[in-house]
């Protein structure tokens, strides 16, 4: 398998990401992320296809994007209002932006594209170089529970149709404190 990289998450995913990965939360991450707005400027990690970005520029607030993934932000140029939010293209490890921000925010997992404890950490180190005084750094993530693994390992049922089925697999390195993801996606066409 080829290894992770900041573009990878991008290349794997853009094509399909919005029908088949909402949570059902953005409402509410809209909601909450407005609220800590406020009239701030506002900078969004890994803003994908826009769709916390999108509706927040569409209530209002001034934000703007880092993404790693070209393709990603291709997909929310394509919709409406996408093609005005400013997006540079970086690794949020690693990012550097003019000026300062009232809330930086990273949602819906993707602290855990950062592959290391170091690549987090560089992340948090660039967030506070970027934070006005007083500022916000939201981070939405999951605690991984452990309770479906047997030997350290997964594999689970993402998705079942009738033309297709989604195959979630994972290996925990308890060591490293690392997982190895993958989604396997059988379909009629391969």
């Amino acid at each position: 398998m080829d290894p992770f990289a900041p573009e990878t998450f991008g290349e794997l995913n853009a094509r399909d990401y919005d029908e088949h990965n909402d949570p059902g939360t953005t409402a509410a991450e809209v909601a909450l992320i407005r609220e800590l707005a406020g009239d701030g400027r506002v900078l969004e990690l890994a803003s994908g296809t826009g769709r916390i970005a999108i509706p927040l520029a569409q209530a209002g607030v001034d934000i703007s994007g880092l993404e790693a993934s070209p393709l990603m932000v291709d997909r929310m140029r394509e919709k409406p209002g996408g093609e005005e939010i400013p997006v540079m293209i970086g690794d949020m490890s690693k990012f550097a932006v003019d000026g300062t921000f009232d809330l930086i925010f990273l949602v819906f997992n993707t602290i855990f594209n950062l592959q290391s404890q170091e690549e987090q950490i560089q992340c948090f180190v660039n967030v506070s170089k970027h934070l006005t005084s007083g500022g916000i750094f939201l981070v939405a993530a999951f605690v991984p529970d452990f309770n479906s693994f047997q030997n350290n390992q997964r594999v689970g049922l993402r998705q079942k149709a009738r033309d297709s089925v989604w195959l979630d697999t994972c290996q925990h390195d308890t060591d490293q404190q690392h997982q190895e993801y993958q989604r396997d996606r059988e379909t009629e066409e391969g």
